[in-house]
């Protein structure tokens, strides 16, 4: 989220008081949020049928900066170049793999290789919201 330097502050105030969390910068004086905090890899069963989690997986690759190199039937590829337009990390190599469970579908997101940034947590947040905004 990108805000004017004179409207962070009421911003941040009112994410914490909607949230009940706290909110705040990365950094004294810094725009930049981190997607990636507290990231780890994924294994759930998403309770959609995979042609659905599919659909939904690459645009949330490309949503964090993450390429699709690779597509097959149950897995897709992604890499993050060296320098990425959000400026995070770098060089991260994410590999999702989708087994179908009925109607549902099991995902497995890993990250590996780049500047120790792991994106598996992020990618399968923004898949998820794609896929809850469908229903």
């Amino acid at each position: 989220m990108r805000l004017d330097k004179k409207e962070y502050r009421e911003v941040i105030a009112a994410l914490t008081a909607k949230s009940g969390k706290r909110v705040e910068m990365l950094a004294p004086g810094s725009t930049l949020v981190d997607p990636t905090v507290g990231s780890h890899d994924e294994d759930q069963i998403v309770p959609f049928p995979i042609d659905q989690v599919r659909a939904a997986l690459k645009p949330a690759m490309e949503h964090c900066f993450c390429k699709v190199s690779k597509s097959k039937q149950g897995r897709l590829e992604c890499g993050r170049g060296l320098r990425t337009p959000d400026s995070i990390g770098g060089g991260e190599a994410v590999t999702a793999i989708l087994e179908p469970q009925g109607q549902q579908t099991q995902v497995q997101i890993k990250t590996g290789r780049g500047f120790g940034k792991n994106w598996s947590s992020a990618i399968y947040l923004e898949m998820l919201r794609t896929l809850q905004a469908a229903r």
